[in-house]
């Protein structure tokens, strides 16, 4: 918009520019003065002629206060343009810590499809129900458990059909290593937890680089 505003300017400025200077329909006025001097002229003939250069000066003034007012319009345009960088330049990288909980979620689950370990996630699904039993939590039933080499997932659900609380299970088999709930959409609460020392912060940075095009 303002690029455009520029360009109509300058065309303007340079139309008056070339009306400001003296051109040739200024040279009967220049003949007629001669001729008036030659002849010594009559008082009416050099009102008239005084009247002509006297209207001919206030013309040229008003160009030219209109040229300077169009040049300082120009030059506070071209100061008020702003200066965008590229996107791209101020584009901060991003990094694992950026990925969210539920990112996370969403690459153990693509990752658990098709690649349970059996015997990993029947030893855990065990270790949760003595968990459940030892900390008093018998009302809670758990499911959708499955787990990888490093990682495990269990969802749970309350008979009473209240959100579970499973803040208490963490500490406890086979819930001893790092994890994080999320609350699934049926109000199930669901359980991701490392194994094998396994970190959190590295299953941010798997889920990162598989989400990388």
């Amino acid at each position: 918009m303002q690029a455009r505003m520029v360009i109509g300017l300058a065309a303007v400025v340079v139309v008056l520019y070339f009306l400001a200077r003296p051109s040739a329909s200024s040279a009967p006025v220049a003949n007629q003065r001669a001729s008036v001097r030659a002849q010594g002229g009559s008082g009416e003939s050099r009102a008239r002629l005084q009247e002509q250069i006297a209207h001919e000066q206030r013309a040229r003034a008003q160009v030219n206060a209109r040229l300077v007012e169009l040049e300082d319009r120009l030059n506070e345009i071209e100061r008020s343009e702003p200066v965008v960088a590229p996107a791209e330049d101020n584009a901060a990288p991003l990094t694992a810590d950026a990925v969210s909980e539920a990112d996370v979620a969403t690459w153990m689950d693509e990752h658990l499809n098709g690649r349970v370990d059996r015997a990993a996630t029947q030893q855990a699904s065990l270790q949760i129900q003595d968990s459940l039993e030892l900390v008093g939590l018998t009302d809670l039933r758990v499911e959708n458990v499955g787990c990888a080499e490093r990682f495990c997932r269990a969802s749970f659900s309350q008979e009473s059909g209240e959100r579970p609380a499973v803040s208490e299970l963490f500490g406890a088999a086979p819930f001893t290593g790092e994890g994080f709930t999320i609350e699934e959409p049926d109000g199930r609460i669901a359980i991701y937890f490392g194994r094998n020392g396994a970190s959190v912060r590295d299953f941010r940075s798997e889920a990162l680089a598989a989400a990388a095009p």
